[in-house]
Order: structure tokens, then sequence, then C-alpha cells
């Protein structure tokens, strides 16, 4: 997925990325308990590829914790705004280029923190994101936040278990369905990040096979924009087939709610 792929594609799910999205409550209680009485309206976390705000409004919301929101899709940002203005989250909104963040954030660098959520696989070239989020940070003490996947992260979700080509296809990660550890840190390493630590998480979630199917129609991973209609109908005939394997209840039932996992990591990093 190109640039312009990109936009459009986030262009056309702003307004239901939210609700076909599984949020994770410990990702947020964790950075709530990292960021607390740290920020302020002049001292803000910049989330970086923002898109809807989602993590940085919920630890806005939970822990009154300051956010400025960074991001270039106006789509997504709109939906931002309204979510932070009913809310009356302390979130600001500009919309740029994260990879030229220079003139954008001026008014408040150098940062404490930074965050990045399921968004750093959207950038091709890695040392340049890692030099423009360094670059931004306080050098002696500033941490960025990635939350992403690593590893074999999305081969372990519901996605790569059962959908066929899920993980064959995914290859925003370096070339690779989850990030490799090892190539990653020396990526953000090139561009002066030295990864101190890797979190792990996993979001719990549970749905029926309607929402599932659903989920995927929406297209809620861009991953899915790799399937040709005809391929994609044909993939969900086959996810369908094997979750209600999986889950015998999911045959009979409508209503169960399926039980699944998504594991996700964490990587911390200081500017070197």
């Amino acid at each position: 997925m190109d640039a312009n792929q990109r936009k459009l594609h986030f262009h056309r799910v702003a307004r239901v990325y939210d609700c076909t999205r599984d949020t994770d409550r410990s990702i947020i209680n964790y950075l709530g308990g990292v960021f607390s009485k740290k920020t302020s309206p002049q001292h803000p976390v910049p989330d970086l590829a923002t898109g809807t705000a989602r993590y940085p409004l919920a630890l806005a919301s939970t822990f009154g914790i300051h956010f400025i929101g960074v991001d270039e899709n106006a789509s997504m940002l709109a939906v931002a705004r309204r979510k932070a203005k009913k809310l009356k989250a302390a979130l600001a909104i500009v919309q740029g280029d994260c990879l030229f963040l220079d003139g954008t954030l001026d008014a408040y660098r150098p940062f404490s923190f930074a965050t990045m959520f399921n968004a750093l696989h959207h950038f091709s070239n890695i040392p340049s994101i890692a030099y423009a989020i360094q670059s931004q940070l306080r050098p002696e003490s500033g941490r960025c936040y990635f939350y992403t996947r690593v590893d074999n992260d999305n081969a372990e979700t519901i996605w790569g278990k059962y959908f066929p080509g899920f993980v064959e296809r995914e290859k925003h990660y370096l070339e690779e369905s989850s990030f490799p550890r090892s190539r990653l840190m020396l990526e953000l390493c090139q561009g002066g990040l030295a990864v101190q630590e890797w979190v792990r998480f996993v979001v719990l979630a549970e749905h029926t096979l309607d929402e599932l199917l659903e989920k995927v129609r929406a297209r809620h991973f861009s991953t899915f924009c790799a399937y040709t209609p005809d391929e994609l109908e044909d993939a969900l005939a086959v996810f369908s087939d094997r979750i209600q394997h999986a889950f015998p209840e999911a045959r009979n039932d409508p209503s169960y709610r399926i039980p699944y996992s998504s594991p996700m990591t964490l990587v911390v990093c200081t500017p070197r």
C-alpha cells in the first residue's frame, strides 16, 4: 500500500474505524501510570500518526493526560476532533506530516514523551521516522513508546490463525507480517532511537462470528485491502468454516461470542 492508497483507505474507513477495532485497556492503564501528573497544556505528549486518536483520547479522559495528536489524514482527524469535543478531553489536533515535525510542534518541544499506536508499520523508512521523533525529545530523558507488533504477534491473532492468506499478505512490517525484533532495533538505532525495553501486552476480545465478518468487510485492517473482492469473499467463507470448527458453539448460536486474544508489543525507546 503506497502513500496515496493509504490516504484513500483511511479516508474511507474513518467513520467506522473505532467501532471495528478492539481497544486494549491494559496499555491505557500502563501508560496512564507512566504519564500521570507529568503533562500539562504547555507540556503535552505528542501522539504521532494519531488517526482518530483512539488511545490518546482514552488516556486523556481516564487519566487527565494532555496530548497533541499529529496526522496527515483530514478524515481521521475530523473524527478525532468530534470525539475530543464530546469528551471535553485534553487533546489538541495538528494536521501534519510526522516525518517533518520541525515547525509543527516547536511551541511545545522538547518533549518528555511521545507515542505512536498501531502505526509504525505504515512508515516504510523506519530510520526517517525515528530521526523525526528523536529530534523532538529531551536528549537525556525523553522516551518514545511504539505500540506495535513484533516477532510472531500477527500470526498469533485470530486472523493469523484462521483467515487464509492473512500472514502471507501482511507485509507492512519491514516486508514481514510483524517486525523482526533485531531488525527493528537496528533501524530505530540508525534513526537515533535506542530500544530500552519490550513490553508484551495481550488484547482480549469477544465477538460473534457475524461481527468478525463485518470487521473484515469494513477492512478494519489494511491487510484486507490486499485481497480482490472475489478473493475476500472466498477467504471469508473459509474463515467462517474454520471458526465454526474451532468454536463449535458458533455453529448453532449466532449470538455466541467467540473469545480471542491479540498480542501486541510496546517498544520503549530513548534518544541515543
